[in-house]
């Protein structure tokens, strides 16, 4: 996508916003980033990259404070910029600091270094760069999705509490009475067992669930948390999540307002339908007597056989062309990262490559791994968890062992 000389001197660059993108690329490619940038800019959205430095600052604690000033950080993946030691610093400070990163890229995802890999793993990226414009309207829903608000969005103020003309004496009056009867309810409010942030959920969306009822004697005995459709049997669950001490760790900074909770993440289940989460301590017997709270969920849609795959043929030599064709992938599916991939056989969540799938109808290209045996080509409906859960299709493959006189 070669670009004509540009330069984004005419650009605004300002930490005064409070949404606005950070841009993180190599200088090599400002050839092809500054055109893209120009019409995000031009599409309402504050950028900033490091021409907005001001004169005379010390340009690392500038680029810090703008990175932790910032809505997302736009990352343009490119050989260049996965050579260049300010970018990678520039992506491990803003996922330090828990700032999303919008991936765009302008090279294949192997250029991506392990330690970048794996923290963007979770996040999907701007694939597609057959033009600036396209890539342009790519991001922009991005930032769309991600709750960018555009410079001329005013900022949305509560109503207010009180009208105009409200006498000072019974306003008063109003407003004491109104704090004392919330603090008597925050108080001596009963403490929910389980704790969700909604109960309508997609198909296979991330649920976070707090536990406010769990004790460490209680975890364990081996407690457990699984769901359960509606009319089933405790133990004919289609999800289970073990509780675990150190996931508290890894979950709670999604939800920081949650404060010292423990946190667990499932996916709801594919299939529409009413489930149940169940939290039982101990999991020996999923019994009423081990029963410690539950809460009731809604999943709407369906996405069981909307997302299709097919492949070629299902037997193939060492590094031989898999041809895997998509049909059914919806537009919640691409948002939530719905993706293609080669697996190892009978080890959920175990791949070998992947690649996002696409509205459109398509074909995906994969090479046969290099070792014999039994493997499966999978599609998901998110990204974050490759697992049961997730799963909408499969298809096995066998890669068969070279002839002796090819070896």
């Amino acid at each position: 996508m070669a670009g004509k000389n540009v330069s984004c001197e005419v650009l605004p660059c300002s930490i005064e916003h409070d949404s606005f993108v950070f841009v993180s690329y190599a200088h090599a490619d400002a050839q092809t980033v500054f055109p893209i940038i120009e019409r995000v800019h031009a599409g309402g959205y504050a950028i900033w990259y490091d021409k907005g430095i001001t004169i005379s600052s010390t340009w690392t604690d500038e680029i810090a404070i703008a990175i932790k000033r910032c809505k997302v950080l736009l990352l343009f993946v490119s050989r260049h910029s996965m050579e260049s030691t300010y970018v990678r610093s520039e992506v491990e400070f803003a996922l330090n600091q828990k700032i999303r990163v919008i991936p765009v890229y302008l090279d294949s995802m192997d250029v991506l270094p392990p330690g970048l890999a794996l923290g963007l793993n979770a996040t999907q990226g701007v694939m597609e760069i057959d033009s600036p414009q396209i890539v342009a309207q790519q991001i922009c829903k991005a930032l769309d999705y991600n709750k960018v608000r555009k410079e001329s969005e005013p900022v949305v103020l509560p109503d207010a509490v009180v009208k105009k003309r409200l006498p000072l004496l019974y306003l008063g009056a109003t407003v004491l009475v109104v704090l004392l009867a919330a603090l008597f309810l925050f108080l001596f409010r009963p403490a929910s067992p389980i704790q969700l942030e909604k109960t309508v959920f997609a198909p296979a969306e991330s649920i976070y669930v707090v536990l406010n009822a769990i004790t460490p004697e209680q975890i364990k005995q081996g407690a457990i948390l699984v769901v359960v459709a509606e009319g089933a049997k405790p133990e004919e669950y289609v999800d289970r999540k073990r509780v675990d001490m150190e996931e508290f760790y890894t979950f709670r900074h999604y939800h920081p307002e949650w404060g010292e909770k423990y946190v667990l993440q499932l996916h709801a289940p594919v299939a529409g339908g009413k489930y149940t989460l169940r939290l039982h301590a101990p999991d020996k017997e999923l019994t009423p007597a081990s029963l410690v709270g539950e809460a009731r969920i809604t999943v709407a849609g369906d996405s069981l056989g909307a997302f299709a795959i097919a492949t070629n043929k299902t037997s193939f030599a060492p590094y031989e062309r898999i041809i895997v064709r998509t049909s059914g992938v919806s537009q919640r599916m691409i948002k939530d990262g719905a993706l293609v991939g080669l697996f190892k056989k009978d080890k959920p969540g175990n791949w070998l490559t992947y690649d996002w799938a696409k509205e459109r109808d398509e074909e995906k290209f994969f090479d046969a791994p290099k070792e014999p045996g039994e493997y499966e080509i999978q599609a998901h409906i998110n990204n974050q968890v490759m697992d049961e859960p997730t799963l909408v299709a499969r298809v096995p493959i066998l890669v068969l062992p070279q002839p002796e006189d090819a070896r």
